[in-house]
């Protein structure tokens, strides 16, 4: 177990510099290329964290496993050489452990909590939107080549549009936005969550949340977080201007949500 925790400890520490690293390599090939799309830059952004789960199961494999050839000697050599303090890493690895690992269990359950929570209070008290409302969802949901059946509620327990599901999606608009928009600003933030629903945002979002938990020391990690879901959001909101929703209106739309956000977080 010693060894274990050993081999571990110095695989997280090495995660530091090599999703540095990554992240340097996504800045540098969104330089060049600068006028990539957002779904393109998330989906780099993808691959990137993808290759800083690889990097780590690696490393550790090659800090732990015994005896090595002659180059896996060399190459542990070198990952063991950029630790610091071997001795007082290897004392206090069982400790570092069992910390990480009691800080890997709060965050999952704690998301496991929150989604509990969601299913129990946000999906009480449903209303039925308009016909005209489930009409375009059905119809944009097959112009975008979405096969399962995406289903379109309102309720009072929320502030802003929600997506959730993967097998069956649902799509939530808050019922105090239906009341104030008008039909052409509920069908752009419907036309957003149907491009979210599309790039299986809500599947990458599990994968997300589990990344940040593992690597929730790792401060370059939670930066790749970020952008992802930073670039997510601009690939819908361009998505909805492509279908020649004015800009101004969806803007409207978009203020209007964000007010309805800090309202509910003054109360």
């Amino acid at each position: 177990m010693e060894q274990f925790a050993y081999s571990f400890a110095i695989t997280m520490m090495h995660s530091i510099w090599q999703m540095a690293l990554l992240l340097l390599f996504y800045y540098a090939v969104t330089t060049v290329f600068s006028k990539w799309p957002p779904i393109a830059k998330r989906n780099l952004l993808l691959f990137v964290l993808s290759a800083q789960v690889i990097s780590s199961l690696t490393s550790f494999y090659l800090i732990y496993s015994k005896p090595f050839l002659d180059y896996r000697e060399n190459i542990q050599t070198l990952l063991q050489s950029l630790s610091t303090s071997q001795s007082w890493l290897q004392q206090y690895a069982p400790a570092l452990f069992s910390l990480y690992a009691f800080g890997l269990l709060y965050k999952l359950s704690y998301a496991w909590f929150n989604w509990k929570r969601f299913n129990r209070f946000y999906k009480s008290a449903l209303v039925k939107p308009s016909v005209d409302i489930r009409l375009f969802a059905e119809a944009k949901a097959h112009h975008f080549g979405i096969k399962r059946k995406v289903q379109v509620w309102c309720s009072a327990h929320i502030q802003s549009p929600v997506t959730f599901g993967f097998f069956k999606p649902v799509i939530l608009l808050p019922v105090a936005l239906v009341n104030q928009l008008n039909m052409q600003q509920t069908e752009s933030l419907i036309v957003h969550e149907l491009t979210h629903i599309r790039n299986n945002d809500y599947l990458f979002n599990w994968l997300l949340l589990v990344m940040d938990a593992i690597f929730f020391f790792n401060p370059f990690v939670k930066i790749a977080v970020q952008k992802i879901k930073k670039e997510r959001e601009k690939s819908c909101d361009v998505q909805v201007l492509q279908f020649n929703y004015p800009a101004i209106t969806y803007a409207e739309a978009l203020l209007f949500v964000a007010r309805q956000q800090q309202t509910k977080a003054a109360v």
